[in-house]
């Protein structure tokens, strides 16, 4: 049978701070025999976000709750809302 991992609502989070960046570890990989890690990233408005950077061995997934992020792939912006 496959293992199954589940992000609970009020499951008690690990909190990092870049700058004015917070970061709360959902899933870090521990129980997903790191196949799935999760964060969410609270970005102030009117603040940057995380340098740009590449991942070789992973893809990203970005959920925008409230007002816009711009993302750049390659020489394209994109301003998702």
């Amino acid at each position: 049978m496959a293992s199954l991992a589940v992000i609970k609502s009020g499951h008690p989070v690990e909190t990092l701070r870049l700058g004015p960046l917070s970061i709360e570890i959902l899933e870090d990989g521990s129980n997903t025999s790191n196949r799935f890690g999760s964060i969410a990233v609270i970005v102030p408005p009117k603040s940057k976000g995380p340098p740009e950077h590449e991942h070789v061995l992973h893809d990203e997934t970005f959920l925008v709750t409230k007002g816009t992020m711009r993302f750049n792939s390659g020489d394209a912006f994109h301003d998702l809302k």
